[in-house]
């Protein structure tokens, strides 16, 4: 019982890592470009095998989610909460 509750925890925290390498290393190619647009929702489901490994004291899978998590949180942060809109910066337009 006792290694089946890591193995879950291991299984539930390995999917929001591999997306955060995916992300970070820029490796996407093909249909992952499409899929990484689901990034935002990985990110707030990230936060869930942290929870659930710190429910079930398992540290080890509960610290590589929360490396995952927080990958995840600041690629989708400048996003979330950046600056307005950036100065434009083309010539001026000609009245016609």
């Amino acid at each position: 019982m006792v290694r089946g509750l890591t193995v879950l925890c291991w299984a539930v925290a390995t999917p929001g890592l591999l997306w955060a390498a995916v992300r970070l290393l820029g490796v996407e190619r093909g249909p992952l470009v499409q899929l990484l647009a689901f990034t935002p929702y990985v990110a707030g489901w990230s936060l869930l095998p942290v929870a659930l490994s710190l429910a079930l004291r398992r540290w080890w899978p509960a610290g590589v989610a929360a490396v995952a998590a927080v990958a995840l949180i600041a690629v989708v942060a400048p996003r979330a909460f950046g600056g307005g809109s950036p100065a434009g910066g083309g010539a001026p337009r000609s009245a016609c």
